[in-house]
């Protein structure tokens, strides 16, 4: 037997012509539907309808029986349904979202055979099963009309959801210093665009837009920041930056002197606080010693020697600055030649000195004669004969 036709869209009716040869012949026909098989004698064209809601395979069978025996032949008939029941849906909060938002389509159609995805991103896709979940993100802030359209063999429809993209902040921002002392104050700056701003930083959190910000402990610390816009739907889309911060408890200090080196006692220094720092209080130390608690002052330092002038400065904020500077006052040394012996009068006597700190000399010949130079040689003429003796 010949089938008319081989697919159809339910309800399908086929028709059957019988081709059979031989004499005394009884057919048997199974439509392979569960339906009670057919049996006659004749081979006038048989039809049998077939509806079904899901995509079907039908093995059509004839069985011819005579005398001598029988034989069999069959075809598959592909039958589908003529309508497609299209179920998308998009979880409610999955609906609208901030760029890159990803979104779980579920699929569960029924009788289709192939389904093709617009995601209107410039993107597409083709997937078959009617059971399915199909994820697609969208980078870009939008209003995205995603359709499916589905096919089998006798129809297609096309069902489409729509999906709300928004765009994220940018959460940037500067601080006027990363690398500060405790107590120290910070400066910020940001220009995102964000309607909401929220900082972080140790156990402080602010929404101000500039927030000034210190630290009380040492160490590496964190200040983030939390750019956000709300939108009408309810999503609120954020950005988060962070940056490190630096902080120490000690800091160089700088100390002003009149002078650290001096020739003879009593000696006056002078010092004061020269150090760019924050308000606080000051100590002075000679030797250890505590010798004032303002920010400049004199001290008189009696006796020669070596002393080591410490500068403490701590602001208020709990920053220690240090400095310190060596002072010297050391008394002058030297030695000197001349020619001694027995000499005529009228004749110039070589005196040279060598000196260790001298600004001047004075010489006494002693014959009552003195003379006051920065040369270390000088000449001097005896003119009346005598014992002298210079220094």
């Amino acid at each position: 037997f010949i089938p008319v036709r081989t697919t159809g869209c339910s309800p399908f009716t086929v028709e059957l012509s019988n081709n059979t040869h031989g004499t005394n012949n009884t057919y048997t026909w199974t439509f392979g539907d569960g339906s009670t098989p057919f049996i006659t004698n004749s081979l006038q064209q048989v039809q049998h309808t077939y509806i079904t809601g899901v995509q079907t395979t039908y093995p059509i069978q004839l069985v011819a029986t005579n005398q001598c025996g029988s034989d069999t032949t069959s075809y598959n008939l592909v039958v589908s349904p003529n309508n497609i029941q299209l179920n998308l849906t998009v979880n409610g909060n999955e609906l609208t979202g901030c760029a890159p938002h990803s979104v779980r389509f579920i699929n569960a159609s029924h009788n289709a055979n192939s389904f093709t995805w617009n995601f209107n991103d410039g993107n597409t896709a083709v997937t078959f099963n009617n059971d399915d979940t199909v994820v697609h993100s969208f980078l870009q802030a939008g209003t995205y009309n995603v359709s499916v359209r589905a096919v089998n063999s006798c129809s297609d429809t096309t069902i489409a959801r729509t999906i709300v993209v928004y765009g994220k902040p940018s959460a940037q921002f500067t601080l006027s210093n990363n690398n500060v002392c405790i107590g120290d104050t910070i400066t910020t700056a940001t220009n995102t665009q964000a309607v909401s701003t929220v900082w972080r930083w140790s156990n402080t959190t602010s929404n101000l837009r500039t927030p000034a910000i210190t630290f009380s402990t040492s160490g590496t610390h964190q200040v983030q920041l939390i750019a956000a816009n709300a939108y009408p739907s309810g999503v609120i889309c954020a950005d988060t930056v962070v940056r490190n911060v630096q902080v120490v408890t000690l800091r160089s200090g700088n100390i002003q002197v009149n002078d650290s080196v001096s020739n003879c006692a009593p000696f006056q220094l002078q010092y004061a606080n020269a150090t760019l720092a924050a308000a606080g209080t000051t100590q002075w130390l000679l030797n250890s010693n505590l010798i004032n608690a303002n920010t400049s002052g004199t001290h008189t330092i009696q006796n020669n020697g070596s002393y080591w002038l410490q500068m403490i400065h701590t602001t208020n904020g709990g920053c220690t600055y240090k400095d310190s500077i060596r002072i010297r006052l050391q008394a002058t040394t030297g030695t000197w030649t001349y020619q001694s012996g027995t000499i005529c009068n009228n004749t110039p006597v070589r005196f040279n000195a060598q000196t260790n700190g001298a600004d001047s000399i004075r010489w006494y010949f002693g014959d009552g004669n003195v003379q006051t130079t920065t040369q270390a040689t000088v000449f001097h003429t005896y003119v009346n004969a005598g014992h002298y003796v210079p220094h």
